[in-house]
């Protein structure tokens, strides 16, 4: 195959993955809300469980970041993480799942706590204080939460992994649970 073959099976390529179908759950809507902690306005996509309407029931609330991977293949970076879908697929899921959009070329600012030379960074704490002064009270407000610590977890891979870690140590009275994934590369 010549280079130019190549290079238009990869820009085609490209250009499905961009106009691919939304995948998101009927239960996923979003909204925007201000950051003012990082000067910017975040989407919030938020899934609820099948039963919510129906229902009078209070539900823990997971906090995910890179919400752009959670629900919608249209939107993922590398694939979607199907959290609507297998969800959907638990008889009695219980959980309201809110995602927050990173921030791009400002992802490494938003997702790290401490700065680096090389890389930048460093405003994970900024990150954490609009999540629990400005976006937890207003799903508090806007759904039937359990509000306290108990039922108050944090959620990422990668970056987010690492900053999911970080919250849950440092802001103990606000993240009772915390899940993380990431990949840890030792160089010798």
């Amino acid at each position: 195959m010549t280079f130019t073959k190549i290079l238009i099976a990869f820009i085609f390529g490209l250009s499905t993955l961009t106009h691919a179908q939304s995948t998101a759950s009927a239960q996923v809507s979003t909204f925007t809300i201000e950051a003012p902690q990082l000067q910017v306005k975040k989407k919030i996509w938020v899934y609820l469980p099948k039963d919510y309407l129906k229902s009078t029931t209070e539900y823990p609330v997971i906090y995910m970041h890179d919400a752009q991977n959670l629900y919608d293949a249209a939107t993922s970076y590398v694939g979607e993480w199907n959290v609507d879908e297998s969800l959907d697929s638990i008889a009695n899921s219980k959980v309201i799942i809110v995602g927050i959009e990173h921030g791009n070329d400002k992802r490494m600012d938003e997702l790290t706590p401490y700065p680096n030379e090389t890389y930048g960074g460093g405003k994970g704490d900024q990150y954490l204080d609009f999540i629990i002064n400005t976006l937890k009270p207003q799903i508090d407000a806007s759904y039937r939460t359990l509000k306290n610590v108990k039922h108050t977890s944090i959620f990422g891979s990668s970056l987010g992994g690492l900053l999911s870690f970080y919250a849950v140590v440092k802001y103990p009275e606000t993240f009772g649970n915390a899940g993380y994934f990431f990949t840890i590369i030792l160089v010798q």
